[in-house]
């Protein structure tokens, strides 16, 4: 269960989140700028909880307390993070307007202005790593783990599957693979740059990335069974047909639940080398399932 007492989990995350937030306002361009900078700030600051950051502070500290290094390299997640949520809403992709209930960036400055807007936060992400005060050992470490995470095997190649996808038939295992690239993916390089910057060993990394992992592939599962419980709720004939396939319209709400447990409870079982280090991080496993959106 989610923890309890003076730290708990609610008090976690919100300190984190007011930490990561400084940090991004310290790393953005000033607001004022220019429409660029504008729309950087704009599409960063649209009410993003900080999940990714929030997942490398926590890896980070199963073994150190957070310092301003691992803060730096937490809040270059975000940037990343943006860029593929910006890139995912242009017309040519999913085509969104709207974005955890504000215009997406598109829609606000432009599609030519929004996708340099993500063009420039991919970059500054990396400049960011680059510039920051760890070692060069580690900044190549990061930036190898952040770049797998995004590519062609990661980020990039789920979403071309998914795009490519929209109007097949697919078994849960074709699904699971889009899945882990275009959600799991970047969970689990948040949660393993943290342990990489930790300085954690080959075996104390594999299991963050079987944590991270199934973290990922848990938490978009129960994307579908809010999702589409948000459908049925609103709909006088909780009609799923002709909706794009997810675990829910494949296997039915009960099933996909349970599935998401299931990978939940997989994350959580890979900590188990860690011990009460590792309370945060199986929190965060529990709000996954647990969370109302």
């Amino acid at each position: 269960m989610i923890l309890k007492g003076p730290q708990n989990f609610k008090d976690y995350t919100g300190k984190k989140q007011k930490r990561i937030n400084a940090k991004l306002k310290e790393i953005l361009p000033s607001k004022h700028k220019d429409i660029l900078s504008r729309a950087v700030y704009y599409s960063v600051f649209s009410g993003g909880k900080r999940f990714r950051p929030i997942l490398c502070l926590a890896s980070y500290e199963i073994f150190h307390p957070e310092n301003n290094n691992i803060l730096t390299i937490a809040s270059s997640i975000e940037l990343f993070h943006t860029f593929t949520l910006i890139h995912d809403d242009l017309p040519c992709m999913d085509n969104d307007d709207y974005r955890r209930g504000k215009l997406t960036s598109h829609k606000v400055f432009g599609e030519p202005v929004a996708l340099l807007a993500g063009d420039a936060l991919f970059n500054l992400g990396y400049e960011i790593i680059i510039n920051s005060k760890i070692s060069d050992n580690i900044k190549i470490k990061v930036i190898k783990e952040i770049s797998r995470s995004l590519g062609i095997n990661g980020v990039v190649g789920g979403q071309v599957k998914d795009i490519t996808n929209k109007n097949e038939k697919l078994s849960i295992q074709e699904l699971k693979e889009v899945y882990l690239g275009k959600t799991a993916s970047l969970l689990e390089a948040s949660v393993k740059m943290g342990g990489i910057v930790a300085g954690a060993n080959t075996k104390e990394l594999g299991a963050l990335s079987c944590y991270g992992k199934n973290l990922g592939l848990g938490f978009q599962i129960m994307d579908d069974v809010l999702e589409v419980k948000a459908r049925t709720s609103n709909s006088a004939h909780k009609d799923l047909a002709g909706r794009e396939e997810n675990y829910v319209t494949i296997l039915g709400l009960e099933k996909a639940q349970k599935e998401a447990v299931k990978a939940i409870n997989k994350a959580k079982n890979c900590l188990n080398i860690f011990g009460k280090n590792a309370k945060i991080l199986k929190s965060i496993a529990d709000w996954c399932i647990e969370r109302k959106n």
